[in-house]
């Protein structure tokens, strides 16, 4: 087939047939070649080809690609006009191209395949520029980095499983052809909508391979051979046009040592004995050379078995489904050796995933799958060391909630924990030596984890406490450690729901909860380093993701969800670095931005924040505000070069009990009165310290030294070193000491000692 993509309209059809290439393609003339071009397409059924060149069938601009079922977009220079995009389906079978259009310059968009209710129950993994996401109940979807501005999001592409156990009963399945798009009928009624885009597998007596040739070393899958005299007689064949070479090899006793016994340029058909009798002989077809054109090449033998796979396209009734074939069958008779596959509608989709020790492995319910070695596209479940792994875990029914490639692959369930390893801790993990193990029976929330060196750290099954879960050499095994043991309360009512780690500057555990706050844990197991501290922000807070960055600190951003002009806005918004040079570049306002440029009294670009009455300004090193945002602007009392303009926010911290710095030693319970307070202060503002008894009576740090060397309109004095300051409180025996940072200065306190007065 060929046919011209402007031509056929929004939807294009590709249906190959033996021996030949459908071709679709557009011809673009554009007055900008040296521009970037973004093109975006969606691709059903069955793997499309996509090149672009400077002349038809060329690829000088873009080299041949190949795209599997789902959107994409594609950025590339012309650099000529005209330019020639092509797609092009090799093989059987049937696939389609809708959409195809030119994008606008501006932000690339991919549409999701999950509502915002379902990201949560997301889990992901990456290996380079490769994305696998699964959960919410829908199929395994892949996100594709092809380039800075191409991307590609499809559902993950099975083509060999696994599958659900082999059919015991008496239900048949007859297919029409043995290739391309096919019927399979069933003997009674069998099929439902849930099965739609379900992988499913006939297995019959005798042996087929075919491959459509149309490349050097294209070649198919071995035959294998045994018996004697003419039980050994296979039937090859050879069609369609095509300039090259084709070689019918073979290899005794193995699959590796093949030695050409026939050579095809032109098509034939024939029978072929061997004579080597009681030797176990593999035939297959090769390309050697290739100019044009394209080959269907097939052998066949009666003896042995043939897996034959499929994917579902559509239940045409209760007992039969249209369905393309991916693995040839091996005979159009009646089979009753049949499977599903294991992810499905059917029987659900896995919930997790993770890469460990080179293999891609998922989790569903009360099972986990592990992929082909180095081949994370491939599931057939086998027998030997580099096959893919299906297993179940041991213990009570539970369900999968997340997976972590750690220093072993993690495993937590509703009710326990587990470690999917070996024999031997140095031992890979193979079909014959994989094992599930239960380690703890906390029970994981369904949320993902977070992996911290060679341990993976997770919310428990009542969303209260946050586990680490890795080896521990005080019991010489893996173990749980609470880290929540210290601040039972730091959930709140509604608990955490999702959890992240920052290396760098200092490791911290971002923990969102379910109240719209954050709970961060500062952790340094090493030093016994294990510290709560709470963000509370106007604004709900209702996901993190930490970034590493080859910098000094790693990103942090967060959706937060805001009532901005009467509505309900989401922004995602990156805290800014903690490290600065000058107090006039510290960043301490929430959904703020940043003007550098000449003197002006009017900041614009606020439209995020428009008609909201609390927008504080951090100008060349002092506070201005409140200002009411405008049409997007705010107006100052004077101007300035460089500002930063969002909302404020307190820093608070309040200490226990004071049981110390009394002169008659612990003072507990006995009546005292907070009388001075020593600090160690670094960098801070002038006005961005507080301190009393409580929030409502405090002291305020001057902001500026009392002898006039700085005048009222230059920045804010800045302090550091040791101070000690007086208290203005009275006596209680439920002595306290308050400490608010309330400006949009920064504010680090590094030490703090009290002096208590206590009446003996």
């Amino acid at each position: 087939m060929s046919a011209s993509i402007a031509a056929v309209g929004a939807v294009v059809t590709f249906t190959g047939a033996a021996g030949e290439r459908a071709i679709a393609q557009v011809e673009v003339t554009t007055a900008a070649p040296t521009d970037a071009v973004s093109y975006k397409f969606k691709i059903t059924r069955r793997v499309l080809r996509l090149r672009v060149g400077s002349t038809a069938d060329g690829e000088d601009i873009v080299q041949a690609s190949s795209f599997g079922p789902g959107d994409h977009v594609v950025t590339f220079t012309p650099g000529v006009s005209p330019y020639y995009i092509q797609f092009f389906l090799e093989g059987v079978g049937t696939a389609t191209l809708e959409g195809f259009a030119r994008i606008a310059a501006g932000i690339l968009e991919l549409p999701s395949p999950w509502t915002a209710d379902e990201i949560p129950s997301l889990r992901h993994d990456q290996s380079f520029n490769t994305m696998w996401f699964c959960g919410a109940g829908k199929d395994i979807h892949v996100l594709e980095r092809r380039g800075a501005l191409s991307w590609s999001i499809r559902p993950f592409l099975q083509l060999d499983g696994p599958f659900a156990p082999i059919n015991l009963g008496n239900t048949t399945l007859t297919p029409s052809a043995q290739t391309g798009t096919v019927t399979l009928t069933a003997n009674r009624p069998l099929f439902g909508t849930y099965d739609v885009g379900a992988l499913i597998r006939l297995t019959h007596s005798g042996q087929f391979v075919t491959i459509g040739a149309s490349a050097v070393d294209d070649v198919t899958d071995p035959v294998e051979i045994t018996g004697v005299g003419n039980t050994r007689q296979l039937y090859y064949s050879v069609t369609g046009t095509f300039v090259g070479t084709l070689l019918l090899e073979r290899s005794i006793g193995n699959t590796v040592n093949y030695q050409t016994v026939l050579t095809v340029t032109t098509a034939s058909e024939a029978y072929y004995q061997d004579d080597l009798d009681n030797q176990v002989v593999y035939y297959r077809w090769r390309m050697s050379a290739y100019t044009s054109g394209s080959a269907v090449a097939s052998i066949s033998f009666p003896s042995g078995v043939t897996d034959g796979i499929a994917k579902i396209i559509t239940v045409t009734a209760d007992n039969a489904v249209t369905a393309d074939v991916i693995t040839p069958f091996g005979s159009l008779v009646a089979t009753s050796l049949w499977s599903f596959g294991d992810w499905s509608g059917r029987y659900g989709y896995p919930d997790a995933v993770a890469l460990f020790d080179g293999r891609l492995w998922f989790g569903r319910g009360n099972q986990y799958w592990g992929s082909v070695s180095d081949n994370f596209g491939s599931f057939a479940i086998g027998p030997l060391a580099s096959d893919a792994i299906g297993r179940s875990f041991g213990g009570r029914m539970s369900a999968v909630r997340w997976l972590a490639g750690a220093g072993r692959l993690l495993a937590g369930l509703s009710g326990f924990e587990s470690e999917i390893g070996s024999n031997s801790f140095d031992e890979v993990l193979k079909p014959e030596n994989v094992r599930a193990r239960n380690k703890s029976t906390k029970g994981s929330a369904n949320a993902s984890a977070a992996l911290i060196d060679e341990a993976a750290v997770f919310i428990n099954r009542s969303r209260q406490r946050i586990y680490r879960y890795g080896y521990s050499n005080q019991v010489g095994d893996m173990a749980t450690d609470d880290l929540t043991r210290l601040h039972r309360e730091i959930a709140s009512t509604l608990g955490f729901v999702e959890i992240d780690w920052q290396q760098e500057p200092e490791p911290r555990l971002w923990c969102v909860r379910g109240d719209g706050e954050v709970g961060v844990l500062v952790m340094d197991l090493n030093e016994g380093v294990v510290a709560w501290s709470r963000i509370k922000m106007d604004g709900f807070v209702e996901s993190v993701c930490c970034l590493p960055t080859d910098g000094a600190e790693d990103e942090v951003y967060m959706v937060v969800r805001r009532t901005v002009d009467g509505e309900t806005v989401r922004y995602v918004e990156r805290l800014a670095p903690e490290a600065w040079d000058e107090i006039e570049d510290a960043w301490r306002l929430h959904c703020a931005l940043e003007y550098d440029d000449e003197a002006t009294t009017t900041l614009s670009g606020l439209e995020h924040l428009e008609a909201r009455t609390d927008v504080y300004v951090w100008a060349n090193g002092q506070q201005a505000g409140p200002f009411t945002v405008t049409d997007g602007e705010i107006e100052l009392d004077f101007e300035v070069t460089y500002a930063i303009a969002g909302l404020l926010y307190e820093g608070k911290y309040k200490s226990g009990r004071l049981a110390w710095g009394a002169q008659m030693g612990a003072s507990l319970v006995a009546n005292k009165q907070l009388e001075k307070l020593g600090l160690v202060i670094h960098r801070t503002a002038g006005a961005a310290l507080k301190w009393g008894p409580d929030f409502t009576d405090m002291e305020q740090l001057d902001d500026r030294v009392a002898d006039g060397s700085l005048t009222f309109d230059s920045a804010v004095q800045e302090w550091s070193g040791d101070h000690e300051f007086n208290v203005h409180s009275w006596t209680e025996r439920d002595t306290r000491l308050h400490i608010s940072m309330p400006t949009a200065g920064p504010a680090t306190v590094l030490a703090l000692v009290s002096t208590l007065k206590v009446n003996g």
